[in-house]
């Protein structure tokens, strides 16, 4: 059995994992978006759930890393398109 120490201190981050930024107004709100997750518990989950989280959380990183490396690679495109069209290579060379 974990040390009380451990556990109190599984519980803190637990509850910060309920307040983080960025997915929304806070990640606990976020994640109920996925119908595989009925509810949030307020205190430390089991272990099937837990890992049910960080693979849904991510799931969606990658996806959003992805779709923002996918963009800065578009934006690349059409500013070399941008440059070849307006003759900028033609007066660098």
């Amino acid at each position: 059995m974990l040390a009380q120490r451990q556990l109190l201190q599984l519980h803190r981050e637990w509850h910060v994992i309920l307040e983080a930024k960025g997915f929304g107004s806070r990640w606990s709100s976020w994640i109920l978006s996925y119908e595989l997750i009925p509810f949030v518990p307020l205190s430390l989950p089991e272990n099937d759930y837990l890992e049910l989280c960080v693979d849904i959380t991510e799931m969606y990183c990658n996806l959003i890393c992805r779709q923002e490396s996918r963009a800065k690679h578009q934006s690349f495109r059409h500013r070399i398109k941008v440059d070849h069209e307006d003759g900028f290579f033609e007066r660098v060379i």
